[in-house]
């Protein structure tokens, strides 16, 4: 039962491995604040908002946050918030390896059950840019940490089930090509990838994941 709930959890909320505050070091060298507004396809369709703080050209460091849920009746049901920080961590004119870690804590609610997720992800991708437009691959990990699970109407099903916090069981990994291309103060991302469960021998989301996502710097 501890599993199958941990599974809902996962299908109902939003992927954050590879998805959050993007990054376009060349133009963004110059700005020290970046918005941005995203829609994916993952485990299901979700909206999202980002913001980020960079330090500066002399240190690639851009710190973080990003609110998410998913596109439904109620859209602050389920939700899901993500602190990251992210650097450059080897570069030439055209060539980047950005590796990219955050936090983050997920929210599901229904008549069945309240949860609340805790979890982890990391990534790493390495592109090719230019001024106005950029290509990269991308790969990283959502792991799941604790849940704490406050059942409702399946008490009246199954009694004896508790309440409290649970484990974590796994995680996903993620695969994806991240392109963008900038104008002006804005650029523009889409990403095509595949979400697969950490053991690869299953796939809990759509058969692709996507993202689009318009950034403002200044």
């Amino acid at each position: 039962m501890k599993n199958a709930f941990l599974l809902l959890i996962a299908l109902a909320t939003c992927s954050q491995a590879l998805y959050a505050q993007h990054v376009n070091w060349r133009p963004a060298n110059t700005a020290r604040h970046l918005v941005s507004a995203d829609l994916r396809a993952d485990f299901g369709i979700c909206y999202g908002l980002s913001y980020g703080y960079s330090l500066g050209a002399k240190m690639p460091v851009v710190l973080g946050g990003e609110f998410s849920s998913p596109v439904g009746k109620d859209l602050l049901d389920d939700w899901r918030l993500n602190l990251n920080g992210q650097t450059e961590i080897w570069g030439t004119e055209h060539l980047s390896l950005n590796v990219k870690g955050g936090v983050n804590v997920k929210r599901y609610q229904s008549s069945f059950a309240h949860m609340t997720q805790l979890g982890a992800g990391l990534s790493a991708t390495l592109g090719y840019y230019r001024k106005a437009w950029g290509l990269g691959l991308a790969a990283g990990i959502d792991e799941s940490l604790a849940t704490q699970i406050n059942n409702l109407e399946l008490k009246s099903s199954y009694p004896g089930i508790q309440n409290g916090w649970y484990k974590g069981t796994g995680g996903n990994l993620s695969f994806a090509l991240k392109s963008q291309y900038s104008f002006g103060d804005f650029t523009i991302f889409l990403n095509l990838g595949k979400i697969y469960g950490q053991n690869f021998t299953d796939s809990p989301t759509l058969p692709f994941a996507m993202e689009w996502s318009l950034q403002r710097r200044f």
